[in-house]
């Protein structure tokens, strides 16, 4: 019996001690050129602790988000951009939508970022980071510094006349380890914390002479990466507010398809007014109302509410802008169809 209760027991113990999987990143693990990753920002109503470092853990972003908006993130060649003259040794780069194309030395040993360029072909910068090592694991860190210089003309002078030095310290490490849970999905990953400390130095031009005027420094905050492995990429980033050490916001990658709404209201036997709404919308049905539910697009629930009338007003004063979809039941739990609820 002794022997009966430890076979069963194993099996159990297994699945417990293999439920996360300590990943390392490695080059072959990044996404190939060609590759399009969309990534959606779930912005908080209050400021929260994004979980803490150390092995094994959970970081779960799937609770109460509300989407603001979706940005794309391409990979491509560098020879399909606007800069491979500039940039010539880079052999991949990365163009995100409110960042520009950033370029890099991808080896074995790690991804170098070697420059980055405008969309509009007019701004470029000369870098030399070392963004991520390989193989890239658990309490792995790096190191890398990169500085700029701004010159200005005042309406005093046609020549330089004030200097502006931009430096920085970056300093990155591998905290943690286990399972981030997005609204999609659920994933194994490493955790990148990136701590930023940054120096300006402001000068003025006095005959030839350059003086120094004043100096800043200070921690200009950090943030997070989720990573995975096996061309998953970033899974999601959080940047903390220096002062709460809390984050308001989590991007996440969308691996998720959105719920389809048709757009006829013949597959509903309520009205919704108005539509869009803006505070409030009023539903009204033949039927006496139950219970009504709103989903988001990704079919999360924003909100439910029982009632026992034909009409009933509800207030959308907590929804962000976008589009929902609205179900409601009778007095015997009978589906009265479906709505698209728009939110201006």
């Amino acid at each position: 019996m002794k022997t009966l209760k430890l076979i069963i027991c194993l099996p159990i113990l297994f699945i417990g001690l293999f439920a996360k999987a300590q990943i390392s990143i490695h080059q072959s693990d990044m996404p190939a050129i060609g590759s399009k990753f969309a990534y959606v920002t779930s912005a908080f109503d209050t400021m929260f602790n994004v979980g803490p470092s150390g092995a094994n853990q959970t970081w779960n972003f799937s609770i109460n988000p509300l989407y603001s908006y979706v940005d794309s993130t391409y990979i491509k060649s560098p020879a399909s951009t606007l800069y491979p003259t500039v940039f010539p040794t880079a052999n991949y780069c990365i163009e995100t939508g409110t960042g520009g194309q950033h370029f890099f030395i991808m080896n074995n040993d790690s991804s170098l970022e070697v420059g980055l360029g405008s969309f509009d072909g007019k701004d470029t910068l000369q870098l030399n980071n070392k963004v991520i090592d390989f193989p890239s694991t658990y309490l792995s860190q790096n190191y890398y510094n990169w500085s700029d210089t701004f010159k200005l003309n005042t309406i005093f002078t046609n020549q330089d006349s004030l200097m502006d030095i931009f430096n920085f310290d970056f300093l990155t490490e591998i905290d943690g380890w286990g399972e981030i849970i997005t609204p999609c999905d659920s994933f194994n990953c490493l955790r990148k914390k990136i701590s930023n400390f940054s120096t300006r130095q402001f000068f003025s031009k006095v005959g030839a002479s350059w003086n120094l005027d004043s100096i800043i420094s200070g921690s200009m905050g950090w943030k997070y990466e989720w990573w995975g492995d096996s061309g998953k990429f970033i899974i999601a980033t959080a940047s903390i507010d220096t002062i709460t050490n809390k984050s308001n916001g989590v991007s996440y990658q969308l691996t998720c398809t959105p719920l389809s709404i048709n757009n006829s209201t013949k597959t509903s036997t309520f009205q919704i007014s108005p539509n869009p709404a803006t505070t409030s919308f009023t539903i009204i049905s033949e039927s006496t109302i139950k219970h009504i539910t709103i989903r988001d697009l990704y079919g999360k629930i924003v909100l439910q509410k029982e009632c026992n009338w034909q009409q009933e007003k509800i207030n959308t004063t907590m929804l962000n802008k976008g589009i929902y979809l609205v179900t409601a039941t009778d007095e015997k739990d009978k589906s009265l169809g479906k709505q698209k609820l728009i939110i201006d």
